[in-house]
């Protein structure tokens, strides 16, 4: 009886998990288009910050 209330809640959460991941596959195109935009986003700030970073170490070595 132990075992099969412990085994339950998995069954349950891969259920759960299933049905998440089938919405998440309706919702793709919209998720892909905005992780993209923010990916974009970041790496040109992750970028800028980069070269900032290299500019103070330039001023800090002169």
């Amino acid at each position: 009886m132990k075992r099969q209330t412990k085994v339950a809640p998995i069954f349950r959460v891969m259920i759960w998990a299933g049905l998440i991941v089938t919405s998440l596959y309706m919702m793709i195109p919209s998720v892909v288009a905005f992780s993209m935009r923010v990916l974009e986003k970041a790496v040109t700030d992750s970028f800028i910050f980069s070269r900032v970073y290299r500019d103070k170490d330039a001023v800090y070595e002169l």
